[in-house]
Protein backbone atom coordinates (compact mmCIF):
# COMPACT_ATOMS: atom_id res chain seq x y z
CA UNK A 1 0.00 0.00 0.00
CA UNK A 2 2.73 2.18 0.28
CA UNK A 3 6.38 2.87 -1.52
CA UNK A 4 9.39 2.56 0.85
CA UNK A 5 11.88 4.22 -1.52
CA UNK A 6 12.78 6.90 0.92
CA UNK A 7 12.26 5.55 3.79
CA UNK A 8 13.96 7.43 6.79
CA UNK A 9 13.65 7.64 10.41
CA UNK A 10 11.57 10.95 11.43
CA UNK A 11 8.61 11.81 13.65
CA UNK A 12 5.38 9.67 12.70
CA UNK A 13 2.74 12.49 11.96
CA UNK A 14 4.90 12.95 8.73
CA UNK A 15 3.93 10.44 7.10
CA UNK A 16 0.31 11.27 7.58
CA UNK A 17 0.85 14.81 6.53
CA UNK A 18 2.42 13.73 3.52
CA UNK A 19 -0.27 11.19 2.63
CA UNK A 20 -2.79 13.60 3.20
CA UNK A 21 -0.64 16.13 1.34
CA UNK A 22 -0.72 13.99 -1.60
CA UNK A 23 -4.64 12.58 -1.62
CA UNK A 24 -5.68 16.61 -1.11
CA UNK A 25 -3.19 17.55 -4.34
CA UNK A 26 -4.49 15.09 -6.51
CA UNK A 27 -7.40 15.29 -9.42
CA UNK A 28 -10.30 13.57 -9.66
CA UNK A 29 -10.44 11.14 -6.79
CA UNK A 30 -13.87 11.26 -5.01
CA UNK A 31 -14.56 13.46 -2.02
CA UNK A 32 -13.50 16.49 -0.75
CA UNK A 33 -10.14 17.17 0.90
CA UNK A 34 -11.39 16.54 4.51
CA UNK A 35 -13.10 13.37 3.69
CA UNK A 36 -10.09 12.02 2.28
CA UNK A 37 -8.04 13.25 5.37
CA UNK A 38 -10.43 11.69 7.24
CA UNK A 39 -10.26 8.68 5.78
CA UNK A 40 -6.37 8.24 5.94
CA UNK A 41 -6.79 9.45 9.63
CA UNK A 42 -9.57 6.72 10.22
CA UNK A 43 -7.50 4.10 9.23
CA UNK A 44 -4.49 5.14 10.42
CA UNK A 45 -6.05 4.63 14.07
CA UNK A 46 -7.78 1.00 13.26
CA UNK A 47 -4.22 -0.11 12.33
CA UNK A 48 -2.98 1.11 15.64
CA UNK A 49 -5.61 -0.88 17.66
CA UNK A 50 -5.32 -4.44 15.22
CA UNK A 51 -1.69 -3.59 13.04
CA UNK A 52 -1.47 -6.17 10.07
CA UNK A 53 -0.48 -6.99 6.58
CA UNK A 54 -2.57 -6.36 3.89
CA UNK A 55 -2.80 -9.63 2.06
CA UNK A 56 -5.02 -9.32 -0.61
CA UNK A 57 -6.28 -12.92 -1.19
CA UNK A 58 -6.97 -12.98 2.35
CA UNK A 59 -9.19 -10.76 4.49
CA UNK A 60 -9.29 -7.75 1.92
CA UNK A 61 -11.68 -9.27 -0.72
CA UNK A 62 -12.87 -5.54 -1.75
CA UNK A 63 -9.66 -4.51 -2.72
CA UNK A 64 -9.70 -7.83 -6.05
CA UNK A 65 -11.86 -5.88 -7.24
CA UNK A 66 -9.86 -2.98 -7.94
CA UNK A 67 -6.75 -5.20 -9.35
CA UNK A 68 -8.37 -7.78 -11.57
CA UNK A 69 -7.63 -6.97 -15.21
CA UNK A 70 -9.01 -8.24 -18.41
CA UNK A 71 -6.21 -9.98 -20.53
CA UNK A 72 -6.52 -7.14 -23.34
CA UNK A 73 -4.85 -4.62 -20.66
CA UNK A 74 -1.61 -4.58 -20.09
CA UNK A 75 -0.15 -5.40 -16.74
CA UNK A 76 2.76 -3.59 -14.86
CA UNK A 77 5.73 -6.13 -16.31
CA UNK A 78 3.94 -6.02 -19.83
CA UNK A 79 3.93 -2.13 -19.74
CA UNK A 80 7.67 -2.33 -18.41
CA UNK A 81 9.21 -4.54 -21.57
CA UNK A 82 7.09 -2.61 -24.23
CA UNK A 83 8.23 0.90 -22.74
CA UNK A 84 12.07 -0.33 -22.68
CA UNK A 85 15.09 -0.47 -24.61
CA UNK A 86 18.03 -2.62 -25.03
CA UNK A 87 20.76 -2.22 -22.24
CA UNK A 88 24.38 -1.42 -23.49
CA UNK A 89 25.78 -2.18 -20.45
CA UNK A 90 24.92 -2.86 -16.65
CA UNK A 91 26.48 -2.53 -13.69
CA UNK A 92 28.49 -5.30 -12.82
CA UNK A 93 26.73 -6.03 -9.59
CA UNK A 94 23.46 -4.73 -11.17
CA UNK A 95 23.84 -8.05 -13.60
CA UNK A 96 25.06 -10.23 -10.76
CA UNK A 97 21.95 -9.25 -8.60
CA UNK A 98 19.09 -9.38 -11.44
CA UNK A 99 20.87 -12.80 -12.42
CA UNK A 100 20.24 -13.84 -8.63
CA UNK A 101 16.81 -13.35 -8.49
CA UNK A 102 15.74 -15.73 -11.59
CA UNK A 103 15.24 -18.91 -11.11
CA UNK A 104 18.17 -20.90 -11.84
CA UNK A 105 16.96 -22.56 -14.80
CA UNK A 106 15.81 -19.30 -16.87
CA UNK A 107 16.62 -18.55 -19.85
CA UNK A 108 16.58 -16.46 -22.95
CA UNK A 109 17.67 -13.46 -21.30
CA UNK A 110 17.24 -9.98 -22.15
CA UNK A 111 18.67 -6.95 -20.93
CA UNK A 112 16.76 -3.65 -20.39
CA UNK A 113 16.91 0.01 -19.63
CA UNK A 114 14.07 2.17 -19.05
CA UNK A 115 12.54 5.58 -17.94
CA UNK A 116 9.85 5.49 -15.51
CA UNK A 117 7.59 7.18 -12.62
CA UNK A 118 7.52 10.96 -11.19
CA UNK A 119 9.41 11.15 -8.41
CA UNK A 120 12.14 8.63 -9.68
CA UNK A 121 12.18 9.88 -13.23
CA UNK A 122 15.98 10.03 -14.17
CA UNK A 123 17.33 7.37 -11.92
CA UNK A 124 18.75 4.51 -13.87
CA UNK A 125 16.54 1.28 -13.92
CA UNK A 126 17.53 -2.05 -15.34
CA UNK A 127 14.88 -5.26 -16.69
CA UNK A 128 15.66 -8.32 -17.22
CA UNK A 129 13.34 -10.77 -19.06
CA UNK A 130 13.19 -14.44 -19.73
CA UNK A 131 11.34 -17.43 -19.82
CA UNK A 132 10.95 -20.29 -17.32
CA UNK A 133 9.39 -23.57 -17.67
CA UNK A 134 6.95 -22.30 -20.75
CA UNK A 135 6.45 -18.59 -18.98
CA UNK A 136 7.82 -15.15 -18.76
CA UNK A 137 9.86 -13.97 -15.67
CA UNK A 138 10.96 -10.05 -15.27
CA UNK A 139 12.87 -8.58 -12.29
CA UNK A 140 13.57 -4.53 -11.92
CA UNK A 141 16.83 -3.06 -10.41
CA UNK A 142 16.17 0.57 -9.48
CA UNK A 143 18.43 3.11 -8.66
CA UNK A 144 18.23 4.43 -4.97
CA UNK A 145 18.78 7.98 -3.36
CA UNK A 146 18.88 8.99 -0.16
CA UNK A 147 15.62 10.22 1.65
CA UNK A 148 15.55 14.01 1.72
CA UNK A 149 15.55 14.25 5.32
CA UNK A 150 18.52 12.31 5.95
CA UNK A 151 19.92 14.54 2.84
CA UNK A 152 19.01 17.24 4.30
CA UNK A 153 20.25 15.95 8.70
CA UNK A 154 23.43 14.91 6.89
CA UNK A 155 23.24 11.32 7.62
CA UNK A 156 25.11 9.15 5.50
CA UNK A 157 23.57 5.94 3.34
CA UNK A 158 21.20 5.08 0.40
CA UNK A 159 18.25 3.51 1.02
CA UNK A 160 19.69 2.27 4.13
CA UNK A 161 15.95 1.76 5.92
CA UNK A 162 13.76 0.52 2.60
CA UNK A 163 14.40 -3.05 3.27
CA UNK A 164 14.16 -3.01 6.97
CA UNK A 165 10.38 -1.22 6.73
CA UNK A 166 9.41 -3.39 3.75
CA UNK A 167 10.00 -6.46 6.03
CA UNK A 168 8.53 -5.21 9.64
CA UNK A 169 7.40 -7.64 11.79
CA UNK A 170 3.48 -6.60 10.52
CA UNK A 171 4.06 -7.08 6.86
CA UNK A 172 4.07 -9.88 4.55
CA UNK A 173 7.40 -9.04 2.58
CA UNK A 174 7.89 -9.96 -1.02
CA UNK A 175 10.87 -12.73 -0.84
CA UNK A 176 12.23 -11.57 -4.13
CA UNK A 177 12.84 -7.80 -3.00
CA UNK A 178 16.64 -7.60 -2.28
CA UNK A 179 18.99 -4.40 -2.18
CA UNK A 180 22.37 -4.88 -3.54
CA UNK A 181 24.64 -1.48 -3.60
CA UNK A 182 22.56 1.71 -4.30
CA UNK A 183 19.54 -0.20 -5.96
CA UNK A 184 16.94 -2.27 -5.33
CA UNK A 185 16.06 -5.65 -6.87
CA UNK A 186 12.52 -6.46 -7.45
CA UNK A 187 9.79 -8.85 -9.00
CA UNK A 188 7.91 -7.56 -11.76
CA UNK A 189 4.50 -9.77 -12.20
CA UNK A 190 2.58 -9.74 -14.89
CA UNK A 191 -0.51 -10.42 -13.06
CA UNK A 192 -0.86 -6.96 -11.62
CA UNK A 193 -1.25 -3.84 -12.45
CA UNK A 194 -1.42 -0.02 -10.14
CA UNK A 195 -4.81 1.17 -8.95
CA UNK A 196 -6.15 4.63 -11.29
CA UNK A 197 -8.37 6.25 -8.08
CA UNK A 198 -9.39 8.49 -11.36
CA UNK A 199 -10.78 5.45 -12.80
CA UNK A 200 -14.98 5.77 -13.35
CA UNK A 201 -14.84 2.10 -12.34
CA UNK A 202 -12.63 2.63 -9.14
CA UNK A 203 -13.48 5.89 -7.95
CA UNK A 204 -16.13 4.84 -5.29
CA UNK A 205 -12.93 3.07 -3.63
CA UNK A 206 -11.23 5.78 -3.01
CA UNK A 207 -12.01 6.74 0.79
CA UNK A 208 -11.68 2.65 1.37
CA UNK A 209 -8.29 2.90 -0.49
CA UNK A 210 -7.09 5.83 1.41
CA UNK A 211 -8.08 4.49 4.37
CA UNK A 212 -5.99 1.14 3.93
CA UNK A 213 -3.05 3.14 3.30
CA UNK A 214 -3.55 4.86 6.58
CA UNK A 215 -3.74 1.53 8.48
CA UNK A 216 -0.96 0.01 6.48
CA UNK A 217 1.18 2.92 8.03
CA UNK A 218 -0.13 2.28 11.33
CA UNK A 219 1.27 -0.90 10.86
CA UNK A 220 4.37 0.28 9.81
CA UNK A 221 5.31 2.59 12.53
CA UNK A 222 4.40 0.43 15.09
CA UNK A 223 7.28 -2.70 13.79
CA UNK A 224 9.53 -0.54 14.99
CA UNK A 225 11.34 0.48 18.15
CA UNK A 226 7.98 2.11 19.58
CA UNK A 227 5.68 1.92 22.56
CA UNK A 228 1.94 1.79 21.08
CA UNK A 229 0.33 3.26 23.69
CA UNK A 230 2.15 5.95 24.15
CA UNK A 231 1.50 6.28 20.31
CA UNK A 232 -2.06 6.08 20.77
CA UNK A 233 -2.23 8.47 23.10
CA UNK A 234 -0.59 10.71 21.75
CA UNK A 235 -2.63 10.52 18.08
CA UNK A 236 -5.78 10.81 20.45
CA UNK A 237 -5.07 14.10 21.93
CA UNK A 238 -3.88 15.63 18.97
CA UNK A 239 -6.75 18.56 18.66
CA UNK A 240 -9.52 17.85 15.82
CA UNK A 241 -8.24 19.12 12.38
CA UNK A 242 -4.91 18.99 13.30
CA UNK A 243 -3.73 17.10 9.61
CA UNK A 244 -6.60 18.92 8.03
CA UNK A 245 -4.68 22.03 8.66
CA UNK A 246 -1.07 20.57 8.05
CA UNK A 247 -1.99 18.47 5.09
CA UNK A 248 -3.56 22.31 3.77
CA UNK A 249 -0.40 24.39 4.65
CA UNK A 250 1.75 21.52 3.22
CA UNK A 251 -0.01 21.58 0.02
CA UNK A 252 0.03 25.46 -0.19
CA UNK A 253 3.77 25.18 0.34
CA UNK A 254 4.22 22.21 -2.58
CA UNK A 255 1.93 24.21 -5.02
CA UNK A 256 4.15 27.08 -4.50
CA UNK A 257 7.69 25.13 -4.64
CA UNK A 258 6.34 23.69 -8.06
CA UNK A 259 5.05 27.13 -9.61
CA UNK A 260 8.69 28.35 -8.99
CA UNK A 261 10.25 25.28 -10.81
CA UNK A 262 7.73 25.99 -13.89
CA UNK A 263 8.97 29.62 -13.89
CA UNK A 264 12.73 28.59 -13.52
CA UNK A 265 11.86 25.61 -16.72
CA UNK A 266 10.63 28.18 -19.10
CA UNK A 267 13.23 30.75 -18.30
CA UNK A 268 15.87 28.16 -19.35
CA UNK A 269 14.00 26.77 -21.87
CA UNK A 270 12.91 30.06 -23.51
Amino acid sequence: MNDFDDAALLPYPYDLVRLATSARLASGLAGSPNDRVDGILSGYQRGLENPKPWILDGSQVWMQALLGRAMSRLGIAEDAVNASVPARALPPHVLAALIAQLPHDTTDLVFMTRQRGGGSLGRPRYLVEGRWRGGPVCREAKALVPSSWDWASGIPGVGGQSLMVAEGRFRSPDPFLSLTVGYMVRRIAYDSEKIDLTDSDTKAFGADVLGAMGSDLAAIHLSGNVDPVALRADIRDRKKGWLVEASARAADEVTLDFEKWQAHWKRISD
